[in-house]
């Protein structure tokens, strides 16, 4: 198990060099950078500023240096200073705080009804909410993140003329998210900050959810032609046993592994859910540092969910053992 671990670590910390270098030359390439601006301020913009910005930001040193220099901040975690003249680590540890509870429960939403829908409809299959379900996947996994929160804001939040249902108004819900008034106490939210919380938890789960319901569905539907559910019904074991202790158990490590593999895609798609919601979380503040062409916000961050994507990873590998006594870690 220790000799698994150092190896799994080494090779993370490969990975995440790579990932940092394949970022690092992305960025180098595109045309422009921070101190490249337009409009009004880059038309006020003289030499002598420009070269002042390039020296703040360290793009006069060789590209060599800006790479090592890179790498270091990363290591340090001491990003240092964004293109707003904030501090980078106090701009991700609030992002963070956004995001991380927003995915937290994001993961958990398409993770509970994904498996469970996915388990019914393969003992119900060809019945009517299988079918039901399998349509309903297939118009969510053809419908983006941000066409899902616009009609959430339209139908829950401000459907206007005669078109607005009848519904008292505790049924109605926020359709900005206002940090002013969050009100958490860890991941658990207090207060009406619930209600802001739900339409954005649906709109990041439901890409996810489609996928997991019919990847538990799958699965589920291999496991039950199994020749030892037939031994154990032949045994005398009740239907939920059956079901739940010998199936769904020996289902669980592809589906445990189609989770883990979808968790950093959640902070993907919060880039398009958190631009619709206004939150400042992970991905509104990569994709206002991308337009700024910000290099070293962009690569922080985007090193951060890389970190998390070899985490999440790792963590998944160490549950198959938990999962299944059948699987060694050697």
């Amino acid at each position: 198990m220790v000799t698994y671990l150092i190896r799994r670590l080494l090779l993370s910390l490969v990975v995440m060099w790579g990932a940092v270098t394949f970022l690092f030359v992305l960025l180098l390439i595109i045309p422009g950078d921070i101190t490249t601006q337009t409009g009004d301020v880059g038309k006020a913009m003289t030499p002598a500023m420009k070269r002042n910005l390039d020296r703040l930001y360290g793009l006069d040193d060789p590209v060599p240096i800006q790479y090592l220099k890179s790498l270091r901040r990363i290591v340090t975690f001491d990003f240092g200073m964004s293109g707003q003249n904030r501090e980078i680590s106090t701009m991700l540890k609030e992002s963070f705080a956004s995001s991380g509870r927003l995915a937290f429960w994001g993961v958990l939403t398409y993770s509970v009804f994904g498996v469970v829908t996915g388990v019914y409809s393969a003992v119900r299959r060809n019945g009517l909410f299988d079918r039901a379900s399998g349509a309903q996947s297939i118009l969510l996994n053809a419908m983006p993140p941000f066409v899902m929160g616009i009609l959430l804001q339209f139908a829950l939040g401000v459907m206007p003329g005669p078109l607005k249902w009848n519904w008292p108004k505790w049924t109605y819900f926020p359709i900005q998210w206002d940090s002013g008034e969050q009100n958490w106490f860890g991941v658990i939210p207090l207060g009406s900050t619930w209600k802001t919380l739900i339409l954005p938890v649906i709109t990041i789960a439901s890409v996810e959810y489609a996928g997991q319901a019919r990847g538990a569905r799958t699965v589920m539907l291999e496991v039950l032609r199994a020749d030892y559910l037939r031994t154990a019904r032949a045994k005398g074991l009740s239907e939920r046993s059956v079901l739940f202790k010998h199936g769904l158990r020996n289902a669980l490590i592809p589906i445990v592994t189609s989770i883990g593999l979808a968790i950093p895609n959640t902070f993907g798609y919060a880039v398009l859910t958190e631009t619709v919601w206004n939150i400042p979380g992970l991905g509104g503040t990569i994709s206002q540092a991308v337009g700024q062409q910000d290099t070293a916000t962009v690569l922080a961050f985007c090193s951060v969910i890389v970190l998390i994507t070899i985490v999440v990873t790792l963590l998944v590998d160490l549950l198959y053992g938990l999962i299944d006594p059948r699987v060694t870690i050697e």
